[in-house]
């Protein structure tokens, strides 16, 4: 190898070199302020999610569902070993942004002061910084933090098995009762239909035709088999719809927009012998 390609290779080196500084020039002295503790808290659950190191992130990459949210509040402490209050009233503002060239729709950020909601708008992986922020002055920034967004996860896949119930179904088709027709019906683990939309301050009312794993209709009801009910989902939205029995139909109402889930069942003397997968209800 000649001295030419040996000082070619040296330069590439170099500037390889000086790119990868320019990408992760992060230093948080570069701050106003000095940060001991930085940490996000998924206000859902209130608690730690992503902690700051210094100059990189534990816990990453934040993990958010096509159209969901999730709102972030942080426990930060300054460099003398002091909680940082945050909102209006508070010491500063928190806010979330795009990073420098971050891939832009994959995501929209909306900032409350004390916490912040980042939505996710469409597959794909991009990156946000947090900041805290005076009188509109930056006076901290993280790193950035990798988000990446996937399309909603049916946890019905992992969940539901309809095997757990002692009742043996082949067929559960849920009817409108204004229109007496199919709208909505059950395969296995999973509806076809689906979701069910209902207005604000209206409501449907459901009945259902189902066989049993023996090939006989199910009759519904005080004087039949079994009565059908309807009940909220586990860990479903609650305030977006009421819910009435009535032994061999259902009300859904829509109270206020939004998305919610409820699970139907079939009662026998009070014991549930058999409960369909989560059916989302959109109210408009």
């Amino acid at each position: 190898m000649n001295k030419k390609h040996i000082l070619a290779i040296t330069i590439v080196l170099l500037l390889s070199t000086a790119m990868i500084g320019c990408i992760n020039d992060y230093s948080p002295d570069d701050y106003e302020l000095s940060v001991n503790e930085f940490d996000l808290i998924d206000r859902s659950a209130d608690e730690v999610i992503i902690d700051l190191h210094v100059d990189h992130w534990h816990g990453d990459p934040l993990e958010v569902e096509v159209n969901d949210h999730v709102s972030l509040g942080a426990d930060i402490e300054d460099g003398d070993g002091n909680t940082v209050e945050l909102g209006e009233d508070g010491d500063y503002e928190l806010e979330v942004a795009m990073a420098d060239h971050a891939e832009e729709g994959v995501v929209s950020l909306d900032n409350h002061g004390d916490h912040v909601h980042i939505t996710g708008e469409e597959e794909g992986e991009t990156e946000v910084v947090f900041q805290l922020v005076d009188n509109g002055e930056i006076v901290f920034q993280t790193p950035n933090l990798e988000v990446k967004v996937s399309q909603q996860h049916d946890h019905n896949d992992e969940q539901y098995n309809p095997d757990d119930y002692e009742l043996s179904v082949n067929e559960f088709d849920l009817i409108d009762r204004s229109a007496d027709e199919v709208i909505i019906d059950l395969h296995v683990d999973h509806w076809h239909g689906d979701p069910l939309e209902v207005e604000v301050n209206d409501h449907v009312s459901l009945g259902a035709d189902i066989e049993d794993g023996d090939g006989n209709t199910v009759e519904l009801g005080e004087d039949g088999d079994y009565e059908l009910e309807v009940a909220m989902a586990d860990h479903a939205e609650e305030g977006v719809v009421s819910l009435d029995n009535h032994g061999d139909h259902v009300h859904i109402t829509g109270e206020e927009e939004g998305e919610t889930e409820v699970v139907f069942q079939l009662v026998d003397n009070g014991e549930i012998v058999f409960q369909t997968p989560n059916l989302e209800v959109i109210v408009e």
